[in-house]
């Protein structure tokens, strides 16, 4: 009998120090692991040399997201979201003839994508003096210009002694000089 108090005890103890788990209870499965990714529903926007609000651009993501990028000239309406946020860029009337570019970075995770915001050149028209003389025996005058394109130039009515010049001595302005013809001053 003694043999079979310790083969029992015996097998009590073995089983006691095996797996606490109980067979029928389901385990939990580990989260998947899900990998880092971003993108936006628009990968460049154009804008006219006016300026504006671009529109919407929606940002999917794996997770929070940053924005990285100059925003001197384009700005956003948000550095920083979540999936799903959608952001939109402002840029005022564009100065200069020549286009502005900009690229910008959406992080999340280590992924990046990246947003090329473009504007284009306005009219830019400028008079190289300020101020012009006109000879007192009358005469033409010729008024540097700067401009990025074709320009047109008119008189402001009342200006009797100021005209444009006639078609037929038009062919001595440029397209970098307007011409203009002051009568003589007799006074």
């Amino acid at each position: 009998m003694k043999k079979y108090l310790i083969l029992l005890a015996s097998a009590m103890l073995a089983w006691s120090c095996g797996d606490d788990k109980n067979v029928d209870e389901p385990q939990k499965p580990e989260p998947p692991v899900t990998e880092a990714a971003i993108s936006l529903s628009a990968t460049e926007y154009a804008f006219a040399a006016a300026g504006g609000t671009s529109d919407e651009i929606t940002v999917t993501s794996s997770g929070a997201w940053e924005l990285i990028g100059d925003d001197k000239v384009f700005e956003p309406s948000a550095k920083s979201g979540e999936n799903g946020d959608k952001v939109t860029f402002t840029v005022g009337v564009n100065p200069k003839s020549e286009e502005r570019t900009e690229t910008f970075q959406f992080l999340c995770d280590g992924e990046i994508t990246e947003l090329t915001l473009t504007q284009s050149g306005g009219d830019e028209l400028t008079i190289e003096a300020r101020e012009y003389a006109a000879p007192v025996k009358g005469g033409s005058i010729y008024v540097e210009v700067v401009a990025s394109g074709a320009f047109e130039y008119t008189v402001e009515e009342g200006a009797d002694w100021l005209t444009k010049p006639t078609a037929a001595s038009a062919a001595v302005a440029t397209p970098e000089r307007a011409e203009l013809v002051a009568a003589a001053n007799d006074t």
